[in-house]
């Protein structure tokens, strides 16, 4: 019973099993065609035209090391009052600039000027006693000649004179002292500078030391670079070099190699006087550029010559002649060999590298993406001399 349902179904669906196979049929004949005219047009197909590089190769190659560095002001300072006291007036803001010895922020000198008021009475007491005392020792010393005193009157006479002369001095000295406060009461810039940093404002008392403001020169700035300690042996102080700051160019003369390693980088810290006024501000960055020749042979290519390869691998296309131009009828025609490398440095838009390359082999210097491995293509030199690889 299982038989007939079976049998009955291929009888109903035999003719539209039959359109379907000759409907396969019909599309396999047409792909064979047309696959017949595709590889027709390929193996008639013109060569692709490329351009390409005779490779040289350099027993060693110059490279640009970059270091960066920070733009530092020569001399930055936190100042406060040499006193203690409530601050009375601020005088200047963030970002202002000050001349030497302009006056900053000042103190409450209340206290110090009824200090000065009372010493100012003392000096006045004090001279006045040492007149009187110096008048006596003159009487004393006249009456003394006529033997009209002892001996020992004059003594004491000479001695108080001498005392009052001292207290007259040291109220003097105190009075000075108090002049001397109400001076320092004025925090002044100690050199022509910029304000960076304000720490405290009106009516805040401050003991004595405490920073009220942080300055930086702004007459003079310094570039400071960590460089490596083998291109630190090739610098000397007073040597010229050119840094870049914010795109500009600018010259630097070595003031100075400090003498100890830098802690993370373990690289050398020079110290650059800048030649020239730039705007710049403290914390910039600047960089460094220096040559260094590195004693390896390899190839110079365009980075645009480079294709990946398998495993992350770096190779090039290679043209290898195939026919003459005699041959062809009108130029050389080569297949494409990839070559695996090594790159070894990249320096902006070029690389040196090192691996399965000879010097004359002819390196394809661009549109590598429309290439493949053994593809035939028709080779052009590059008409420029300064592009020929190799070429310093």
């Amino acid at each position: 019973m299982s038989t007939q349902p079976s049998q009955s179904f291929r009888q109903r669906h035999r003719p539209s099993l039959l359109t379907a196979l000759g409907v396969f049929g019909v599309l396999l004949i047409f792909r064979a065609l047309i696959g017949g005219e595709d590889a027709a047009q390929l193996e008639n197909a013109e060569p692709l035209p490329v351009t390409a590089l005779a490779a040289t190769e350099l027993a060693s190659y110059e490279v640009e090391q970059r270091f960066v560095g920070r733009i530092a002001a020569r001399r930055e300072s936190e100042v406060g009052f040499e006193l203690s006291g409530a601050v009375a007036q601020m005088r200047v803001e963030e970002g202002d600039e000050v001349a030497s010895g302009e006056v900053l922020a000042e103190l409450d000198q209340a206290l110090l000027l009824a200090r000065q008021a009372e010493l100012e009475a003392v000096v006045t007491q004090a001279q006045a006693q040492r007149d009187l005392a110096q008048q006596s020792s003159e009487r004393t010393r006249g009456a003394f000649a006529q033997n009209a005193v002892s001996a020992q009157a004059l003594d004491e006479a000479e001695a108080s004179a001498r005392v009052a002369v001292a207290n007259a001095a040291a109220a003097q000295a105190s009075l000075q002292t108090v002049r001397v406060q109400l001076e320092k009461s004025a925090l002044r810039a100690p050199y022509a500078a910029r304000v960076a940093r304000r720490y405290t404002d009106e009516g805040q008392v401050l003991n004595a030391g405490a920073p009220v403001f942080r300055l930086l020169e702004r007459s003079a700035q310094d570039a400071r670079v960590v460089v490596s300690a083998a291109s630190a042996k090739n610098i000397n102080v007073d040597d010229t070099f050119t840094l870049t700051i914010d795109g500009g160019e600018v010259s630097g003369r070595v003031r100075a190699i400090f003498p100890e390693r830098e802690g993370l980088t373990r690289g050398v810290a020079v110290l650059f006087e800048l030649q020239e006024a730039v705007e710049a501000r403290a914390g910039d960055l600047v960089h460094l550029c220096l040559p260094q020749t590195i004693d390896e042979r390899a190839f110079r290519l365009p980075i645009t010559a480079l294709t990946e390869s398998v495993r992350g691998i770096w190779a090039v296309y290679v043209a290898v002649p195939v026919t003459s131009a005699s041959e062809s009828g009108r130029s050389a025609i080569s297949r494409l060999d990839r070559v695996q490398v090594e790159v070894l440095h990249q320096n902006n838009d070029e690389v040196f590298v090192r691996g399965g390359l000879r010097s004359g082999d002819r390196v394809i210097d661009s549109g590598l993406q429309r290439l493949v491995p053994g593809q035939e293509v028709r080779v052009r030199d590059r008409d420029d001399s300064n592009a020929q690889l190799g070429a310093l």
